[in-house]
């Protein structure tokens, strides 16, 4: 159970001090602070006030049974008991806290009670030997503290000397009579301690708002804006103490954050211009590269091509001159049959349609060798197609000539 209610006790305190923030716990700390000095001096105050207005009380009674003694004395009212039974009627009656008056004359078998103001109760002088602590405040004068009845009394003796008679006054004086204007002192000054506590608290709260809250929340709010992204967010400099001192920590250390920025910033423009300026270089050198890929893709285009045309142009030259030997071999016998046979017409006939068909095997092969530009582009070859030309334009003529 001790430690159900200690882990409660525990987790309600951790509870507390998560809900409550700076400012109240202080306040909360203060009022706990306040609230002990209060009941310290509430009760020291009563204790003090109870036993200043006890000493009080306690003098006025033995002030009071003085000057009963000395009225006893002066008057001899040892002479008259009507007269001493008015006179101490009179004071039990102005004095509550006399609770009873006992008068006494010695004579040769002792003390004889002469008058009492508390018919019916036990003498006092019965309850002299009861008493503690008896004290003689003065000359003549003795007291001592008894309890009856629950309730502690002072019970004062006073000695009477006069010409004629002797003897002695005892008075049951109550000690609490005036606890009722002790506990009204009492109230007031709780009163006013507790008046004095709250307008303190309230004094309190309005100056820590002031000089404590509003510059935190004005330092809570330039870290806010700043962690939202502003970096233009300074905290006011209100007064020359901690607060302003953390304030103006805290400016400087955005002044540095915003100059580490704009450097930042600033070099990460130059970063960028050079990545541009590197990015154009690369485009640049990768379309100088392009080109000359494509260059270099053309030109092996064109050497291949070159290569193809000068295998062509070496195959159809080598066929035009392994076909011109036999043409002008067979143009030699044309003519030779043409000049012998001039006068067959049937001959003469056949002659010229093997001419014609001469002339355009003549014709295509001349088509062929110009179209595979030999004679232009393939030097290596040039000997052979001027031969192989020469060997065409030979059988050319032969037919031209038949």
């Amino acid at each position: 159970m001790i430690e159900f209610f200690s882990k409660l006790l525990i987790g309600g305190w951790q509870a507390l001090s998560v809900r409550l923030n700076l400012q109240w716990k202080i306040l909360l700390l203060v009022a706990v602070s306040m609230s002990l000095i209060l009941f310290t001096s509430s009760y020291l105050h009563i204790a003090r006030t109870r036993a200043v207005i006890e000493k009080d009380h306690y003098d006025n009674a033995i002030s009071q049974t003085l000057v009963l003694m000395n009225r006893i004395s002066a008057y001899d009212y040892f002479s008259s008991l009507e007269d001493l039974q008015q006179e101490t009627q009179l004071v039990a009656v102005s004095r509550p806290d006399f609770k009873q008056i006992d008068v006494y004359q010695n004579s040769a078998t002792g003390p004889q009670l002469l008058t009492t103001t508390a018919p019916g109760a036990p003498e006092l002088s019965s309850l002299s030997s009861s008493g503690n602590g008896a004290t003689r405040p003065r000359a003549g004068i003795s007291s001592s503290e008894i309890t009856r009845n629950n309730n502690d009394f002072w019970l004062i003796k006073a000695d009477i000397t006069s010409p004629q008679h002797s003897g002695f006054i005892e008075a049951l004086v109550l000690k609490s009579a005036h606890h009722e204007l002790v506990h009204n002192l009492h109230r007031e000054y709780n009163l006013v301690l507790f008046g004095a506590l709250l307008a303190s608290v309230g004094l309190l709260y309005v100056l820590f708002s002031y000089f404590f809250r509003r510059p935190v929340k004005e330092i809570l709010q330039a870290m806010t804006e700043t962690r939202g992204g502003s970096l233009l967010a300074r905290a006011p400099v209100r007064r020359d103490d901690e607060l302003g001192a953390i304030a103006q920590g805290f400016n400087q250390l955005m002044d540095v954050i915003a100059e580490r920025s704009r450097e930042r910033e600033d070099l990460l423009h130059q970063i960028s211009d050079l990545n541009n300026e590197l990015l154009k270089k690369v485009e640049i050198a990768t379309s100088d590269l392009r080109a000359a890929n494509a260059d270099l893709i053309r030109t092996q285009q064109r050497l291949a091509c070159s290569e193809r045309m000068a295998a062509i142009g070496q195959v159809t030259a080598s066929l035009a001159h392994e076909i011109g030997t036999p043409l002008n071999a067979v143009a030699g016998h044309l003519q030779l049959l043409d000049r012998n046979h001039r006068d067959a017409p049937d001959t003469q006939r056949r002659l010229k349609i093997i001419n014609a068909q001469l002339g355009i095997i003549v014709q295509t092969v001349k088509s062929l060798l110009e179209r595979t530009g030999i004679l232009r582009q393939q030097s290596l070859s040039r000997r052979t197609c001027r031969a192989s030309w020469r060997t065409v334009k030979a059988c050319t003529r032969s037919f031209s000539t038949s």
